[in-house]
């Protein structure tokens, strides 16, 4: 019977010199960079800043298509409206709208009064803009629902001071400190005239 080349290790044990997949050097555990959306690093972002514009679409296949951008998604795939179709041997048609695939598209052309840093910076401004507007709104609507949810809890007779199954005891010391008096307007005092 042939010995194996290493003596046999704990189970667990990694061979001298290997490091697991998730720490770096040294053991340490690497941190993941988080990468900008893929909406801001490519140059479909400055295709996004013409919807509204019109616009030249040159296909692969040598069609021309004029026509008012409407939407562009990540993939480049896009809608045009009051669209002109224009072939190789000189075809017109015309459209009201027209939905293209972006593997079918070879150039988009700009308009030439157009400054494409300019109009990169303004989407990415637009983007930023309503991302943080989005989260402004998703935290303002999850601090009405514990707050609607402490309201019940506590008023509810189903855990007497602040055992009303919450998570977090601090905010429930910051509930108890308002509820000193009795009022109409509820927990906080912001809602007034609904209790």
């Amino acid at each position: 019977m042939q010995q194996p080349p290493f003596p046999p290790q704990p189970r667990g044990h990694l061979p001298f010199g290997a490091v697991p997949s998730s720490l770096g050097q040294r053991g340490r555990k690497r941190r993941r960079v988080r990468l900008p959306p893929r909406e801001e690093t490519t140059l479909v972002c400055l295709i996004k800043s013409l919807v509204g514009t019109r616009v030249v679409v040159e296909l692969r296949n040598d069609v021309l298509l004029k026509g008012r951008l409407d939407d562009v998604d990540d993939f480049m795939n896009m809608t045009l409206s009051e669209a002109t179709l224009q072939t190789a041997q000189g075809y017109k048609t015309q459209y009201e709208s027209m939905y293209v695939k972006g593997r079918n598209v070879r150039i988009v052309h700009m308009p030439k009064s157009l400054d494409p840093a300019q109009a990169i910076e303004s989407y990415r401004r637009k983007l930023i803009r309503a991302r943080l507007e989005a989260q402004a709104e998703r935290a303002r609507s999850l601090g009405s629902a514990r707050r609607e949810a402490k309201g019940m809890g506590e008023g509810g007779g189903s855990g007497g001071s602040g055992s009303g199954g919450s998570e977090g005891g601090e905010e429930d010391e910051e509930w108890a400190e308002g509820e000193g008096e009795e009022s109409d307007e509820g927990p906080g005092g912001e809602l007034e005239g609904l209790w």
